[in-house]
């Protein structure tokens, strides 16, 4: 099969997992109020379809693309989870506790300190790839960061 066709093939697939995303994601919001909160990750999730139904279907065999969907699907489902215990902890605080808040900032930085572990567990099983440099790297990162914002912070 040429690649125009292949390629054809994957810009319909997208669009057709894309519309039922949004569709599915807009029918149940309707009655589950936890999708509407979820909705911005409908893109994530028809992406990680669109990308495993071209690969079954096509039966492309490309080295790493297997291993690339299997990664953005455990991505997507890690994700899901975190925002999904994100909301219900956010609710239950603001439930229970009114006058307390979580702060943006350290609720951003908790999100994203998880994604990037998250990521480097994907990177470290999914593709093989040894992570060592790059947790030295960013402690030396954070030390010179933390150096610099010594008298800053005391």
């Amino acid at each position: 099969m040429p690649f125009t066709v292949k390629f054809i093939i994957y810009i319909l697939i997208c669009l057709v997992t894309y519309v039922v995303t949004r569709f599915l994601f807009h029918a149940l919001s309707k009655y589950i109020s936890l999708f509407k909160k979820l909705s911005k990750s409908s893109i994530l999730i028809s992406a990680t379809v669109s990308l495993k139904l071209f690969i079954v279907l096509t039966k492309i065999s490309i080295p790493y693309l297997s291993a690339l969907s299997d990664g953005l699907i455990f991505f997507t489902f890690i994700v899901l989870f975190i925002q999904m215990i994100d909301i219900f902890v956010s609710d239950f605080l603001t439930s229970k506790y009114r006058s307390t808040t979580i702060p943006p900032l350290l609720h951003s930085i908790v999100l994203w300190t998880i994604y990037i572990i998250v990521l480097l567990f994907i990177l470290r099983t999914y593709f093989s790839l040894n992570i060592t440099p790059l947790l030295a790297t960013s402690a030396v990162f954070s030390m010179v960061i933390g150096l610099a914002l010594q008298d800053l912070l005391v």
